[in-house]
């Protein structure tokens, strides 16, 4: 593969007539909400596109309900079985399956807009572009502290439609197949269970110089589970984060860090924990990101001494 198209081609056109909207699931029967939510999309007007499941679980738990819906629909929706416990290798196995010019990730605890779809399709046409990532929007429980609703952990906007995210993942995105095709570029089962596969594919993506771009109009709801919004996931995850930049920095980049900087890390960290408390009474947002920082530069000294993040929940 020579590179990215620098010109896109309308993804809906009759010379790319079709989108492929793929689901990673393990062990979550709500994915059929997910599914039923991309087989509701509307404004597509005439654009085919069809739905695959790939199945992380090793005892296939989501194969019945994923085949009931697919016989109720006249969209294709097929079921891929996997069972790796892997979501590096569920992404492959997505891709693998495949049959459109275009791919969409949708995570199996999301729910997506109406036009969801739709507006990554005007967003590619509009700015030319190889990669487009859309908006994820918190839905919290009743239970989430208040502080946590107003810091609103689980939002991810990337930006102004057009305007190039400094981050990616791969729940709500829609990217070109072509900038996938074996033997090319796939995602990293090194990843695959402490999680990072998604950041570490689009930064190869865009080292390759494909067009990315963001898309606030496309928006999908992440519905938080009550365990997640409480201080002991919420530092964990911001510590795994930490642990899996420094693999990174050790894998691709520039090596690890020398001891000085472990040790720069360490007092970074031990000041940010001070003055987490009080920014909680004055300012919810800056004290979740205090608090995030100190986890996450927790999790890039502990990378950097060789300790491994737990398996991503």
């Amino acid at each position: 593969m020579s590179g990215p198209v620098s010109q896109a081609e309308d993804a809906c056109s009759e010379s790319a007539p079709k989108v492929s909207v793929c689901i990673c699931t393990l062990s979550r029967p709500h994915v059929a909400e997910t599914i039923k939510s991309v087989l509701d999309q509307e404004g597509l007007d005439g654009c085919a596109f069809e739905i695959i499941v790939a199945d992380d679980d090793p005892k296939l738990s989501a194969q019945r309900v994923v085949q009931e819906m697919a016989e109720k629909t006249s969209i294709p929706v097929r079921y891929v079985p996997c069972g790796a416990r892997n979501v590096a290798v569920a992404r492959n196995a997505c891709l693998d399956a495949a049959r459109g010019d275009w791919i969409a990730f949708i995570d199996d605890d999301e729910r997506a807009d109406p036009g969801w779809l739709a507006s990554l399709l005007s967003a590619q046409k509009a700015y030319g572009a190889d990669v487009v990532k859309g908006m994820v929007r918190g839905i919290y429980p009743a239970e989430t502290p208040i502080w946590i609703k107003i810091a609103d952990p689980f939002t991810r906007d990337y930006g102004p439609t057009g305007q190039t995210p400094k981050e990616m993942a791969t729940g709500n995105v829609f990217f070109r197949r072509a900038l996938a095709a074996p033997p090319h570029h796939r995602f990293d089962p090194a990843f695959g269970r402490t999680g990072g596969e998604d950041t570490d594919f689009f930064r190869r993506l865009t080292q390759m110089g494909a067009r990315i771009v963001a898309c606030r109009e496309a928006v999908v709801d992440e519905v938080v589970p009550v365990e997640r919004v409480s201080l002991v996931y919420l530092s964990g995850r911001a510590r795994r984060l930490g642990q899996i930049e420094q693999r990174k920095q050790h894998l691709y980049l520039a090596g690890d860090y020398a001891l000085g900087k472990r040790l720069a890390l360490a007092v970074v960290a031990i000041s940010l924990l001070w003055v987490h408390p009080l920014l909680r009474l004055a300012d919810a947002r800056l004290a979740y990101k205090t608090f995030a920082k100190f986890w996450y530069c927790v999790g890039m000294v502990e990378g950097a001494t060789l300790a491994r993040s737990d398996e991503m929940s």
